[in-house]
This record gives structure tokens, C-alpha cells and sequence, in this order.
């Protein structure tokens, strides 16, 4: 077996697996999280990327809440309507990620 070594204790090791599903399952693959023996730090993690029908979830979500935004865009008809209207989606978008980060982060 390969030894690596642990970015957190800096020990060469061979990694313990830990398997486990991602948050919206049925959209990712099963994702697994190297664990090192010694200091239970994850040394790295692999798989958990979009499946087919995630992509085209997030594709077709994409694309409606694209389409709608500049719908509205082109509606408006003053210029603050536009800022407030792209400042809402910087801070929406912001918290998208803020949640992101959080429920797919890494697990011990």
C-alpha cells in the first residue's frame, strides 16, 4: 500500500476510507474522505460530483431563474431598479455558497 503523508499531523500513513453520501444524494455520487489513522484529520477527499440527472437539474434551474432575472432587467425601467435588482442577486448568490460551504464541507 501507498503511504502518504497526513497534512495535519504530518505523519506518512496509509489513509482509513470513510464512504458516505452528500447532501441531495439522488443529484451526486457517493463521495469518500480519507481519513488518517493517527490524528483523525481528513487528508483528502474524493468522488462526490454531480451525477447526469444533477446536472441537468441545476442546468434547467440555471436557465429559468437566467431567463427570469433578465426578464426583469429588461422590464425595469430605472437604473436603481437594476442596481437593487443585481445587488439582490450578489447577496442571494453569496448565501447560496455561505450554505454550500457549510452542508457539503467536510465530515469527521
Amino acid at each position: 500500500m501507498d503511504k502518504t503523508q497526513c497534512p495535519h499531523c504530518e505523519k506518512n500513513c496509509v489513509p482509513k476510507l470513510w464512504h458516505y453520501r452528500p447532501a441531495f444524494d439522488a443529484l451526486r455520487y457517493m463521495a469518500t474522505q480519507h481519513l488518517c489513522p493517527f490524528c483523525g484529520g481528513v487528508m483528502y477527499q474524493s468522488g462526490g460530483q454531480l451525477t447526469i440527472f444533477g446536472w441537468l437539474v441545476a442546468l434547467v434551474a440555471g436557465a429559468i431563474f437566467g431567463i427570469g432575472f433578465i426578464a426583469q432587467l429588461f422590464k425595469s425601467r430605472d437604473i436603481t431598479e437594476v442596481f437593487i435588482g443585481l445587488g439582490s442577486l450578489a447577496f442571494w448568490g453569496f448565501i447560496a455558497y455561505q450554505l454550500h460551504k457549510r452542508f457539503s464541507g467536510r465530515r469527521r
